[in-house]
């Protein structure tokens, strides 16, 4: 698939040095799922991505594609991956990254709050240039030693990312752990705030919010019941709303409540948490990681927030 940039240098004459794919690690493999592992290729310094869309042989396609990339190659954010170049050759469009390391966001958690805080400003900051909040979702981030960051782009500003030929844009298998229990009967910006919450939560080591998978509750009749909030403080409270169920009022704005996220974790030195509360960070997300509940009601998920 990479063969077109074997003999061709967009970084001079060092590439030929750069140009020899590397192996996928075992980490690396959980978050670049079966298709990412198509598209998507490690050098030594680069991570080189070779655009798979439907559409991708369209005017149309090709002119929002270039319009985005001339965007975010001009972005320089610490939580955002850093493009250093795109372009078609002979016909095959890509896009190049500067490398990082990759782990997955469901098994890593924050060393400080401000990490977390700059995560949450990487996505308000793709919002702004043009991105959908709802184009972005567990499968995206990752995390190296300066904490979380967004790792998958998608390829133009109305969203098309081709994880299979219907558009759907993300579709791991361990999504439906964070999905909010009602579904369709409540906004794209609500659900997406849940999913996010579930996240955050892990991301903080509060671990898994709730007694089970709410999707699952809500779809057996089984009561939605939260695991009391762990962390203290402003941090608590605000994650308590993003996760809110049943009766308790959500935030009905994304960035309201991402404001007031990365507003209270700058004011927090660090995350304290309540004595004999916090939950079983570790055996909780490697459930999440594993799927075994998955697995076992033969479910597969797409989120209700996803979109062409």
């Amino acid at each position: 698939m990479f063969e077109f940039l074997k003999k061709w240098s967009p970084f001079g004459p060092n590439w030929a040095e750069e140009s020899e794919p590397q192996g996928f690690t075992s980490a690396q493999l959980i978050v670049m799922r079966p298709l990412d592992q198509k598209k998507f290729r490690f050098t030594r310094n680069f991570l080189i991505e070779h655009v798979q869309n439907s559409d991708r042989s369209s005017p149309q396609f090709r002119e929002d594609f270039f319009k985005a990339s001339r965007a975010i190659k001009k972005m320089k954010h610490p939580a955002i991956l850093r493009m250093v170049e795109f372009g078609d050759k002979k016909n095959v469009l890509y896009r190049v990254w500067k490398r990082r390391g990759i782990y997955p966001a469901c098994l890593s958690s924050v060393e400080t709050p401000e990490s977390l805080a700059m995560f949450i400003d990487g996505l308000q900051h793709l919002n702004r240039l043009g991105f959908s909040y709802e184009h972005f979702a567990a499968d995206c981030y990752s995390f190296d030693t300066a904490g979380p960051f967004v790792l998958k782009i998608p390829y133009t500003f109305s969203g098309s990312y081709a994880y299979n030929e219907d558009h759907m844009v993300f579709r791991s298998p361990h999504s439906l752990y964070y999905a909010h229990p009602d579904g369709d009967e409540v906004s794209w910006q609500q659900s997406w705030l849940f999913y996010m919450g579930s996240i955050f939560c892990t991301m903080l080591k509060q671990g898994f919010p709730f007694d089970g998978i709410p999707k699952l509750l809500a779809r057996d009749g089984k009561p939605v019941r939260k695991i009391p909030m762990a962390i203290e403080g402003q941090v608590g409270e605000v994650l308590d709303r993003f996760l809110a169920v049943n009766s308790e009022a959500p935030y009905s704005d994304i960035d309201e409540g991402l404001d007031d996220l990365k507003k209270a974790l700058r004011l927090s030195p660090e995350i304290r948490y309540k004595p004999g509360v916090l939950n079983t960070w570790e055996e909780v997300s490697h459930s999440i990681l594993l799927g075994d509940e998955l697995k076992t009601h033969h479910i597969e998920y797409s989120p209700g927030f996803s979109s062409n």
